[in-house]
């Protein structure tokens, strides 16, 4: 009886050290296959895609945090447009996309401040202008708010 049982325990023990091969080759093999990517959730879709990202390639970090902004995921945002900001430090563009995604974390003060440094390197952001209305709009401004949206000029002024 008791050699009966050695190779039932003998088979058990092989069937669990195959499995877990088998578990960490397949995480072993995804790993290599996305490695140096990001996997992003469409906002729209809910599918997930691997995107390749060059470490130094300004618009795909703004565009990232886009999408991270847009699916939800507001600390990557955060993260993503602080490297943006670091590769370009007076885009008016990364700056009003800072703001939104500080906005969305509940930030105002330093929506605020991303905000209006985007306006000051660039008076016609209309990004920027939206989050510090946004943001005089929360703090019970409404006039302030409606006098930052007035005052929106260019081809985004009717959005």
């Amino acid at each position: 009886m008791s050699h009966a049982l050695y190779w039932i325990v003998l088979v058990t023990a092989a069937a669990v050290v195959v499995y877990v091969l088998y578990r960490l080759y397949g995480s072993a093999r995804t790993y290599f296959l996305y490695r140096g990517k990001r996997l992003v959730t469409c906002p729209e879709t809910h599918k997930t895609a691997a995107v390749e990202l060059d470490a130094k390639d300004f618009k795909s970090r703004v565009h990232l945090a886009k999408l991270y902004l847009l699916g939800g995921a507001v600390d990557q945002a955060l993260k993503t447009t602080n490297a943006a900001a670091k590769l370009d430090p007076k885009n008016a563009d990364v700056h009003a996309l800072k703001a939104a995604v500080l906005f969305r974390l509940k930030d105002s003060k330093g929506a605020a401040l991303e905000a209006k440094k985007a306006l000051a390197l660039d008076p016609g952001n209309a990004d920027a202008s939206v989050v510090l209305a946004a943001e005089r709009f929360v703090s019970n401004d409404t006039q302030a708010a409606l006098k930052i949206l007035q005052a929106i000029k260019g081809p985004h002024a009717d959005d």
